[in-house]
């Protein structure tokens, strides 16, 4: 994989059970599915910004339950979100 496809696609060069996801806009919704697809039961989804994974709180929380549902885990690598 090149560096200006990394940019905009999720890292397939990854540690075990660790994806980080990059898709960053409606456009690039496909490539967020493909990530998603490509995810196995124990695997880790790691997003280095909310607004990579989502556009809304709505949607945020939707893509969350579905991980749980299929025993995926989700990270965040900054201080919990407070409300």
């Amino acid at each position: 994989m090149n560096s200006a496809s990394a940019a905009n696609t999720w890292n397939t060069s990854r540690p075990p059970g660790v994806v980080v996801s990059r898709a960053s806009c409606r456009a690039e919704r496909e490539e967020l599915q493909r990530c998603l697809e490509y995810l196995r039961p124990g695997d880790t989804l790691v997003v280095p910004a909310l607004d990579r994974l989502s556009r809304s709180m709505q949607d945020l929380l939707a893509i969350v339950a579905e991980l749980r549902k299929r025993s995926l885990g989700f990270q965040y690598p900054y201080p919990p979100i407070q409300g």
